[in-house]
């Protein structure tokens, strides 16, 4: 993902404002600027489509100012923007829409606002239009609800719409619940990877660019990046492909992350504002202030391990769950293995145990395929919690390495409670302690 190629489509003038995929098609949506030209106002509003990224066609709507959101849902393309009537220029909102991306039919609304985002789920669309959510069955007739939001997604079986220190949940799109985020303006939203993603900024002091994450569109956590050039630098658009968490924003940013925790800083090779990004058929494709960015193709392989397994130490007799998240292109199969053998039946993202006991006691890991190849994850020690106290004798323990040494400090002595074998000489067991002397060296 450090390889993005900047196209210039000869759309000067023009602000790309959003993008999708679906159906085996990119669609981007947006328009110029309106002006005034002989007391009329004027826009130029575009549609381009592509079925790779990299060859797009034009279609120019000089009936519409600009369009900001598009979407794909029950068989045909939305997209949303607004223009100013004449006479008496005021606005309305235009809502499009298209079986195949090429031909579109128009509907006006007098409704005003700009619209943010489109979202298809459930069996209705939802926009967002600032300080108005819209809901439609066909995406021709659409009524009003009176919510401050500026972005949205249909993912999980939920709407999620982003707003000014909140976030909207709904099952149906008529019926939201609302949580504060605090002092984050927030303007995508997205889904990947069993994680909610919102882009924004904070307006808190000095403003910069914020992500938040969340398992449940509830309880969201503030995530840092190792860039440092958020700073009055905004993040616009948020998508999820090829197991990889996307952002975008001003002066050309574009942040990636497989887990929504650890997020890297990519080479977009431009400056100029992302607004939207897309991904679709192994290509991410962003969109802003004239050019259009597509990403080199994210190569069909072997499986890409994005989360490894985690050892646990559990109590005797309760249950374990191993997991792995692991991405391709092409269906993943997976054979858990216990000390290097095969686990019968085992053979799903999560490994199960009940009722763990000595014998359960281990290494485990996971060999995860596809067509491609395969690859194993890293090793995982499942240890067990004694507890003398009902009757349970303590179980193995490995001896602890002494810590670095203090300054000050000229003896410790580091005792883990537990109990090992004394060796295949004696069957005895003994005390595990370790005492570091003032020449700090082991004492065994």
């Amino acid at each position: 993902l450090d390889s993005w190629t900047q196209l210039n489509l000869g759309t000067n003038n023009i602000t790309l404002g959003a993008v999708c995929y679906a159906n085996g098609l990119f669609v981007a949506v947006g328009g110029n600027q309106a002006y005034v030209q002989n007391g009329q106002h004027v826009g130029n509003a575009v549609i381009l489509t592509s079925p790779d990224g990299n060859n797009w066609t034009q279609q120019d709507f000089t009936n519409v100012d600009i369009i900001s959101a598009v979407t794909y849902g029950n068989g045909q393309f939305v997209a949303g923007g607004e223009n100013y009537a004449n006479p008496p220029n005021i606005k309305e909102n235009v809502i499009l829409t298209s079986p195949d991306g090429v031909h579109w039919n128009q509907t006006n609304l007098a409704t005003g606002y700009w619209l943010w985002g489109i979202a298809y789920g459930n069996g209705v669309f939802v926009a967002d239009g600032g300080s108005c959510i819209l809901t439609s069955k066909d995406g021709v007739n659409w009524l009003q609800q009176d919510y401050s939001a500026f972005g949205i997604t249909y993912d999980n079986n939920y709407f999620i719409a982003a707003g000014n220190g909140e976030t909207f949940t709904s099952i149906d799109g008529t019926n939201w619940s609302v949580n504060s985020v605090g002092d984050n303006l927030l303007y995508d939203v997205c889904f990947g990877n069993g994680l909610y993603v919102a882009v924004g900024y904070s307006y808190y002091g000095t403003p910069y660019g914020v992500i938040l994450t969340s398992p449940d569109a509830i309880n969201w956590t503030p995530r840092t990046s190792n860039s440092q050039n958020l700073l009055f630098n905004f993040l616009w658009g948020a998508t999820y492909g090829a197991g990889q968490l996307v952002a975008v924003g001003d002066s050309g940013i574009i942040l990636t992350s497989p887990d929504g925790v650890n997020w890297i800083q990519r080479n977009s090779g431009t400056r100029i504002g992302l607004w939207s990004v897309a991904y679709g058929d192994g290509t991410f494709v962003a969109v802003g202030n004239v050019p259009l960015l597509v990403s080199g193709p994210i190569p069909l392989g072997k499986p890409i391990i994005i989360t490894q397994p985690q050892s646990q130490i559990v109590p005797v007799g309760s249950n374990a769950v191993l997991n792995i998240v692991a991405y391709s292109q092409q269906p993943l199969t997976y054979q858990w293995q216990f000390n290097g053998n095969p686990i019968a039946v085992a053979t799903n993202a999560s490994l199960s145990l009940t009722n763990v006991q000595l014998s359960n006691v281990g290494n485990y890991s996971v060999i995860v395929s596809n067509s491609y190849g395969s690859v194993t994850s890293a090793t995982a020690s499942l240890k067990l919690l004694a507890d003398p106290a009902n009757g349970n004798q303590p179980l193995l323990i490995s001896p602890l390495d002494c810590p670095p040494q203090l300054p000050g400090v000229d003896s410790l002595i580091v005792i883990a409670h537990g109990w090992e074998f004394g060796g295949p000489s004696r069957s005895e067991e003994r005390r595990v302690g370790k005492e570091c002397r003032s020449r700090w060296s082991p004492y065994h």
